[in-house]
């Protein structure tokens, strides 16, 4: 059976700095959703 891992949230800070543009914030919610996006890449449609 899978283990739950339970990951912090990004901060609403980081999240409205990514939405201005803010390139290091974007990196961070690039970071933080990297194994989503990398499973999603491996779904066949």
């Amino acid at each position: 059976m899978k283990q739950a891992r339970y990951k912090e949230p990004l901060p609403l800070a980081v999240i409205e700095a990514a939405r201005a543009g803010d390139a290091g914030a974007v990196e961070q919610v690039l970071q933080y959703y990297n194994g989503y996006i990398n499973k999603l890449c491996k779904v066949q449609l």
